[in-house]
């Protein structure tokens, strides 16, 4: 390691390990899913790192989307696929933006939000996480009650409002670069009541900072 290395980036490396190599990182749309012609390897998953989504879950793709319907309280994410893991540091300052609907919601006479979490990150509307473990996350930010395709834009940066899992207070510049530098996963929300509801995510990407 070279004299010239900084302090920031050596704190860095021990959240997590070796930062990589970033040369091939570029400015724009790192990543991106349209959903034209399939559903591009999006998965489900739990609030937890490795925590699989309830199996009376189900995704399928449709034009444009895709969608997953749960038949009850089992709290789950949409998860991105590949192409949104790995070495992101460019994505710090940037912004993960997607559309979100529920193409169909229970009935008034049982719609009921799920109750408030036993833990913060099962609150979480956003998490992004680490290959160690460590999280990110943004709650209240989706507003479950709409039924049309809504446009949500989050800035990745620590004055958004994310809340750092290892403390639950907000998260620093050290704690976001760490996380981006070993970028595992990007997990969506996609239940919010007790009963059977369907949710579309669309359009996502993750772009980088226009002024780095």
């Amino acid at each position: 390691m070279h004299a010239m290395e900084t302090p920031l980036r050596l704190l860095i490396l021990l959240i997590c390990g070796s930062v990589g190599n970033t040369k091939d990182l570029v400015p724009s749309t790192l990543a991106s899913s349209m959903f034209i012609h399939s559903g591009e390897d999006w998965g489900l998953a739990g609030a937890r790192s490795e925590q699989e989504a309830h199996p009376s879950v189900r995704m399928v793709w449709v034009e444009l989307a895709v969608e997953a319907r749960d038949e009850g309280d089992k709290a789950w994410y949409f998860a991105a696929p590949e192409a949104f893991r790995g070495n992101l540091t460019s994505a710090y300052n940037g912004e993960l933006s997607f559309s979100l609907h529920h193409s169909a919601r229970p009935p008034p006479s049982t719609r009921r939000r799920m109750p408030p979490p036993n833990q913060a990150l099962d609150g979480a509307d956003v998490i992004i996480e680490a290959a160690c473990g460590h999280s990110l996350m943004i709650p209240s930010l989706i507003d479950p009650a709409r039924g049309v395709p809504t446009a949500y834009a989050i800035r990745l940066h620590e004055d958004a409002g994310w809340i750092d899992s290892r403390t639950g207070l907000a998260a620093s510049r050290l704690s976001f670069l760490g996380v981006l530098a070993h970028l595992s996963g990007i997990k969506i929300r996609g239940s919010f009541y007790t009963a059977a509801e369907a949710v579309r995510i669309a359009e996502v990407r993750l772009r980088a900072s226009s002024n780095p």
